[in-house]
């Protein structure tokens, strides 16, 4: 029965995984019709 254990775990940490690299990056830079956008030259 522990195997069955192992596998669902082994599910979650790959949904976890997936689901991370599709979040996009992780400094986006803010739109430009924002006011408090500011230039990526700073």
């Amino acid at each position: 029965m522990e195997h069955m254990f192992f596998l669902e775990d082994l599910r979650k940490a790959e949904n976890h995984c997936r689901n991370w690299w599709s979040q996009g990056e992780s400094n986006p830079q803010p739109f430009e019709c924002h006011s408090n956008a500011l230039p990526t030259e700073l």
